[in-house]
This record gives structure tokens, C-alpha cells and sequence, in this order.
């Protein structure tokens, strides 16, 4: 999988991604996040997962971990944007409504009001 992340204005991260998504990638963009949030303390977090994802890597170990925990008390608010097919995926995955922030999941062509709703109080 290519995971990317850019850094934007008002202490917003973008996770950009496609194909398979792998724990060592994952692992390696959560130390990019940490990162983040120890410059400039809470931030919004937006997801566009690209066409031609494919899933998650189903023989990875995908428990939470200390990194997780970090990030999970340091996020504002969390955007998902991609095909609806990844939508039930991607909340179960992030354990929407267990968290103690607010996740939304968007359509490939909302990304515009993802980004909206991110920077809404």
C-alpha cells in the first residue's frame, strides 16, 4: 500500500491511501501523526482512501497500541472519505462510537465538505 500523509493549515493531517494497507505502513505513518501532535498539541485528521484500496492486510495484528492511544486522545475530529463500499469497513475498523472523538465518513466526492465539517465546531 502507498500511505501518505501532508500536513495542512489549522492543525490538519491527510492520510492519503491505495492498495493494501500493511501494519509496518501504518506503524510508519502513526510515528509521523505522533510527530505532529507534539508540535502543535490537537489536531483533525482526514482519511481519503484512493481508489484502487483494497483492504486491510487480514493476517497483520491490528490491536491497538500505546501510539494508538496517543493519537485517540489527541484528535479533535476524524474524516473518512472514499467509495461507500470501505464505509462500514472503515468506522468498524476505527471503532466509531467508541472513541472519545467524532468520525464521519464521506463519499469519494465529499471531500470538499469533509474538509468543511473538519473545521466546524
Amino acid at each position: 500500500m502507498a500511505l501518505s500523509l501532508t500536513i495542512e493549515a489549522d492543525n490538519l493531517a491527510v492520510i492519503h491511501g491505495t492498495g493494501e494497507l500493511t501494519r509496518p505502513e501504518a506503524d510508519a505513518i502513526k510515528q509521523q501523526v505522533i510527530a505532529f501532535i507534539q508540535r502543535v498539541g490537537r489536531i483533525r485528521l482526514l482519511i481519503v482512501i484512493e481508489p484502487g484500496f483494497r483492504g486491510i492486510d487480514h493476517f497483520a495484528s491490528w490491536e491497538d497500541d500505546h501510539d494508538d492511544e496517543f493519537i485517540q486522545q489527541h484528535l479533535i475530529k476524524m474524516a473518512i472519505v472514499g467509495e461507500l463500499k470501505w464505509q462500514e469497513s472503515a468506522l468498524l475498523f476505527f471503532l466509531h462510537g467508541l472513541l472519545p472523538f467524532s468520525i464521519q465518513y464521506f463519499s469519494a466526492e465529499q471531500e470538499n465538505l469533509a474538509r468543511a465539517w473538519l473545521s466546524s465546531e
